[in-house]
């Protein structure tokens, strides 16, 4: 999704889950510092009544 420096950010569909990602950086890349957040369920909520997922 985005690069600043070091700092990289991705996302995936709901239905996949982290651990894949998670297991195919590590594999290629040092992890110093590794955070996992979900979705606000407000924007959730707000994306389902817009019609998007």
């Amino acid at each position: 999704m985005s690069v600043d420096g070091p700092r990289q950010s991705f996302a995936f569909p709901a239905g996949a889950g982290a651990a894949p990602l998670v297991a195919a950086l590590a594999n290629r890349y040092p992890l110093v510092d590794l955070s996992i957040r979900e979705p606000d369920i407000e924007d959730v909520i707000a994306r389902m009544y817009a019609g998007r997922t």
